[in-house]
């Protein structure tokens, strides 16, 4: 039975406040969500702006940035001829735009797969974008036919390809640079009740742009009700029953067929039975990680005496390594709170610090103009000394910008700065780990676990936005459903979606009947770049007086 393991901080000081055990997170409320996975500090100390973020799919965009810097669109659907120098003989990859609105990434995948016939592996990625949003994202997909592709895409009216090219080689997770946001916030008020709601923004922005935030893995990195560091823990552990459970466990809005498989699997473990008792169309909804697990159990379980190693790597690999990433993300969140907690916005002897430069305070940022991956080497790094600081304790070259902390995994298991070693180890002891756990892990899952603990995975502790823009629109309570022409969609500019006024005309109509109405709200419309595993609604912290993302 879990026991509900969350110590105040009155009475355990040097823990977090809802200290990270990783059970029984379903007893907090929505609004502490944030803390239990350890987002609780901010970098400002300007008042917070109230808004809705994320309010309709079309207020929140991302484009991803590839490796030459360059920021990916959806502007051509019309696919190429083939080269002469594209043969049957040899594979060849075509990369092309993937466009998509209110679509799940797995769901996007499956429907590639089958409508396509192909593996899951012959579709390569460089990063996961958003359900909730309007994304555009390079994908490469092997020896497909770009008129295929082509016909995909017109068959399907919320995922668009388009920008084919005919490449030599697939495109691996991480080959970007980082994303590009249009983000509108709706209703934005100032929290002091003053009537120059315009200074109040400009003042909040200034700040997130010159000092930054605390660079948190978002909510969305830990699933749906924040379950997958649960499952990475048991994984982890290599408590094999134990992950079955979780990934099992009923859950809110998923299909009836579901939660009563489910429900059978928690009273009677008899996997042949529940997969025999699915819908007949059950078997085709593989975005779903449980459906995976139960026809893996139906092969492998045998009453708990198989191979439940097998039965769970019968869940595809990239489903299985986000609940392992989560459990690192987990860890890493909680640390870097403490660290701020303990020590402040500012370097301290102990800290690791990248030699090359973060974000500055305009937004130039090196690894973005000239190209690069962005993965940090150990040429890159050094570790501050009392040599570092002046007499009054303040480091000489380098500033809370240029440090970087580990996260947890078999390639790390001691962090230079002893508290936070020490801390690091109380973490594992609660959640009933040891230093060894992910070195034991990694040995048994070696070729697994390899692309995301193959090198030291370093992140840093504080980022800044890069080139970051805002415009302050108007608008009335009616205007809701009409606001998209304020950030168009790559498919509004496509003309797609066809409208018979232009933006320029919905414009004008909706501030005329704003003015007319009398009551006129604020919106704002920000525009940035981040680095790549960076989260926008964690950014949007620091402007919001609210939790990371809701809507």
């Amino acid at each position: 039975m879990m026991k509900k393991c969350f110590v105040p901080l009155r009475r355990m000081s040097k823990i977090n406040r809802f200290c990270c055990c990783i059970e029984n997170e379903n007893s907090l409320t929505f609004d502490e969500r944030d803390p239990y996975v350890g987002i609780e500090e901010t970098v400002g100390g300007h008042p917070k702006l109230n808004a809705l973020i994320k309010h309709r799919m079309s207020h929140f965009h991302v484009n991803e940035i590839d490796l030459d810097g360059k920021i990916v669109h959806l502007t051509d659907l019309n696919p190429p001829s083939k080269p002469a120098d594209v043969t049957p003989a040899e594979p060849f990859y075509v990369h092309c735009t993937l466009y998509k609105e209110g679509v799940a990434h797995p769901e996007v995948l499956d429907r590639l797969v089958r409508k396509l016939r192909i593996k899951g592996d012959d579709i390569g990625l460089a990063g996961i974008k958003d359900k909730w949003g309007k994304t555009s994202q390079k994908i490469s997909v092997r020896n497909v036919d770009p008129q295929l592709l082509a016909a995909f895409s017109e068959r399907n009216r919320h995922v668009k390809l388009g920008n084919f090219t005919y490449e030599n080689h697939p495109l691996k997770y991480g080959d970007l640079t980082g994303n590009h946001f249009r983000i509108l916030l709706l209703d934005v008020t100032s929290p002091t009740g003053s009537s120059s709601i315009s200074d109040d923004i400009h003042k909040a922005v200034t700040s997130l742009t010159h000092f930054g935030f605390v660079n948190y893995y978002g909510r969305q990195r830990f699933g749906f009700e924040h379950r997958s560091q649960t499952i990475g823990r048991a994984m982890v552990q290599m408590n094999w029953e134990q992950v079955f459970d979780l990934v099992l466990r009923p859950r809110k809005h998923e299909p009836d067929y579901m939660r009563a498989a489910k429900k059978l699997w928690l009273s009677e473990r008899d996997p042949i039975k529940i997969v025999n008792s699915l819908p007949p169309d059950a078997g085709n909804d593989k975005k779903l990680m449980e459906i995976w697990l139960l026809h893996g159990l139906a092969k492998h379980y045998n009453g708990g005496k198989g191979d439940l190693m097998e039965a769970f790597k019968t869940i595809p690999q990239y489903m299985r390594l986000l609940n392992y990433a989560a459990l690192k993300s987990f860890f890493w969140n909680h640390l870097v709170t403490y660290r701020i907690r303990t020590f402040g916005l500012k370097p301290v002897p102990g800290d690791i610090v990248s030699l090359r430069r973060a974000a500055t305070e305009n937004g130039d940022i090196e690894p973005i103009i000239a190209g690069k991956k962005g993965d940090l080497l150990s040429d890159e790094l050094r570790v501050l000394t009392d040599n570092d600081f002046d007499p009054n304790g303040n480091c000489r070259d380098y500033s809370i910008h240029d440090v970087v902390l580990d996260a947890p995994g078999s390639r790390m298991t001691t962090y230079t700065n002893p508290k936070v070693q020490s801390y690091f180890e109380t973490l594992l002891k609660i959640n009933q780990l040891d230093i060894d756990c992910f070195a034991r892990f990694m040995e048994r899952f070696a070729e697994e676990v390899h692309p995301f603990d193959h090198v030291r995975s370093l992140r840093h502790v504080v980022q800044r936005p890069i080139n970051l823009t805002y415009k302050i629109a108007p608008y009335a309570q009616q205007q809701l459903r009409h606001l998209d022409h304020f950030i168009p969609s790559e498919l509004d500019l496509l003309q797609i979606h066809h409208q018979h006024q232009s933006r320029r005309e919905k414009k004008q109509i909706a501030e005329a009947q704003c003015k007319q109405d009398g009551k006129e709200k604020t919106c704002v419309i920000l525009e940035f770049s981040l680095h790549k595993g960076t989260y926008a609604t964690v950014a949007l912290r620091e402007l919001l007086n609210c939790t990371s993302t809701w809507r």
